[in-house]
């Protein structure tokens, strides 16, 4: 959820696993919200072509960055923006006579748009992850209606705010979804009132406050998830917690296998 803390938690992780040079936020088009966090690495990326510059640096100079191991897109809403701007663009400057102000409208229409501007986003990636630098994305949330297509009832699911066109794609290739939300204790409080009916009035008070991170939901109306089969459900919002969850289901996953840690590090050694 917006607030919540997405981007100083995840720069408190990668400065503990990676160390202070060992990653980079990118603060896509209108994102503002890493100038206010002490000693974070970032870059703001107001426009496509200073995106395709960063990456291009990395790319061609990957020798001056020894220590960077990934970066982090805060936040993939603003950068799906930047990439409609683009293939806006590029639609333009290939169609002068067919000129189009719409994602909605180029391409032939029909999502066409949408796919072009989601090939821009996974090209970026592609580029920065055949240099060993792994991509990683913040979004914001929403609760969405969703009819359940068996029962033909509706249900709501806390899930990502940026288009299921580009969610869907993204959720393909991705190897966890987390989603951090706050846990809210609400009680129902009387007011000292009654109304015409002589019944007492009350009203609902948020009694306490929790923040947590999902990785995973049994009841499947939280949009998280992914390929660690041995990861906790739901943990504090805390980048120790966070670190802790995710390497105790790699451990777990290594362990299931039969094979131990140690051999496991030296498998990883000779690769």
């Amino acid at each position: 959820v917006p607030k919540v803390g997405k981007t100083t938690l995840l720069k408190e992780v990668y400065e503990k696993v990676a160390g202070e040079n060992g990653y980079m936020f990118l603060e896509m088009y209108r994102e503002k919200g890493a100038s206010h966090i002490e000693g974070i690495n970032y870059e703001n990326v107001e426009t496509w072509s200073k995106f395709d510059e960063i990456v291009t640096d990395i790319e061609e100079n990957i020798e001056t960055y020894p220590d960077l191991k990934t970066i982090i897109i805060d936040t993939w809403d603003s950068a799906i923006a930047l990439a409609e701007i683009e293939a806006i663009r590029i639609w333009n400057k290939n169609n002068p006579d067919e000129q189009k102000d719409s994602i909605s409208a180029i391409y032939g229409g029909w999502q066409r748009g949408l796919d072009k501007a989601g090939d821009l986003l996974d090209e970026m990636t592609i580029r920065l992850e055949n240099v060993g630098i792994k991509v990683n994305y913040i979004m914001h949330i929403k609760n969405k209606e969703v009819q359940d297509p068996y029962s033909d009832r509706t249900y709501q699911l806390l899930t990502s705010d940026i288009a299921q066109k580009y969610f869907g794609r993204l959720k393909r290739n991705i190897d966890l979804i987390a989603v951090a939300y706050i846990d809210r204790t609400i009680v129902t409080e009387k007011t000292g009132k009654k109304d015409i009916k002589g019944k007492d009035i009350t009203k609902y008070i948020v009694k306490e406050e929790v923040r947590k991170i999902k990785f995973r939901d049994s009841s499947y109306v939280v949009d998280a998830g992914g390929r660690l089969p041995h990861i906790v459900e739901e943990i504090p919002f805390s980048s120790d917690d966070f670190i802790k969850a995710i390497e105790d289901a790699l451990k777990k996953e290594v362990e299931s296998s039969g094979i131990s840690l140690a051999e496991r590090k030296k498998e990883d050694a000779k690769n």
